[in-house]
């Protein structure tokens, strides 16, 4: 594709146009660009200052660190979820569900 070309495409069953390129998108890099460094800080963060941390704080051995890490990521984890499922209910999202005859939480 030469630059400059900007083809409109459009999404299967709506009229909106999809636009590419980075500069008609670069809010979106930037925020992708953002995320990444932050995720990779946070990756960082766990390799190098955490053991040292545990092991002169509070006196763990790296593996029991890396444990314990692990452990709390989980936890947050899922108690983020559980409250953010809990906001979603009774939401615009939810009653679309119920309109299709189905539920998210159905099992098969």
């Amino acid at each position: 594709m030469v630059s400059g070309d900007n083809p409109a495409r459009r999404q299967p069953g709506t009229t909106e146009a999809i636009t590419l390129g980075l500069r008609q998108n670069l809010a979106q890099f930037m925020l992708l660009v953002a995320v990444n460094a932050f995720v990779g800080g946070t990756l960082g963060q766990e390799r190098t200052v955490l053991p040292l941390l545990a092991g002169e704080v509070f006196h763990l051995d790296e593996y029991t660190s890396a444990l314990t890490y692990i452990l709390a990521l989980g936890l947050a984890k899922a108690a983020t979820n559980y409250f953010a499922g809990t906001l979603r209910t009774g939401t615009a999202a939810n009653r679309s569900w119920s309109r299709a005859g189905s539920s998210p939480s159905r099992s098969c």
